[in-house]
């Protein structure tokens, strides 16, 4: 049964919108890093998930492509929909990190990734990791979006701050 990412013990979503299967096995291949890391999470394709989640979960990583001309990706549309919406909700609390993937040929280069990643902050979320585009040979800025993001959701709490001494 595959988990909740909205359960108490909220896993990482890492959300992906893919129409050639790239940015899927980018999103397969970043749950396997994470569990690696001793990180719960779920690998969600956009198509089979409830954009009301949002408004639950703790972490979002999204990876998605886009499509033609700064389009989201088929299954990714709904999901895309709901965001860019006059009525969307807040998503106070959420922390998220988009890895978008396109092509510099085309004037609207991972657009949709950039889409994802602006009106997530606008609806205040807080980005845990800048956005990495990705063009088509997007193997090695992955790999740095990823070492990022790793190293962000794996960072120590900064220890607080010493008390001053007590005057005498």
């Amino acid at each position: 049964m595959p988990e909740d990412p909205t359960s108490a013990t909220a896993p990482i979503a890492v959300l992906y919108g893919t129409e050639t299967f790239n940015a899927e096995g980018l999103a397969q291949r970043t749950g396997d890093a994470l569990k690696k890391a001793g990180l719960r999470c779920a690998v969600i394709d956009m198509e089979n998930f409830d954009p009301e989640r949002l408004r639950g979960l703790g972490t979002a990583l999204v990876i998605t492509s886009t499509y033609g001309n700064g389009d989201p990706p088929a299954n990714a549309e709904i999901v895309h929909r709901w965001l860019m919406a006059a009525d969307a909700p807040r998503l106070d609390g959420l922390r998220f990190s988009v890895c978008g993937l396109g092509d510099t040929t085309y004037p609207m280069f991972a657009q949709c990734g950039k889409d994802f990643d602006r009106r997530l902050g606008e609806l205040g979320g807080a980005r845990l990791h800048p956005r990495q585009d990705c063009d088509v040979d997007y193997e090695a800025p992955w790999a740095a979006w990823l070492t990022g993001v790793l190293g962000a959701l794996t960072a120590a709490p900064p220890a607080p701050a010493p008390a001053p001494p007590a005057a005498m």
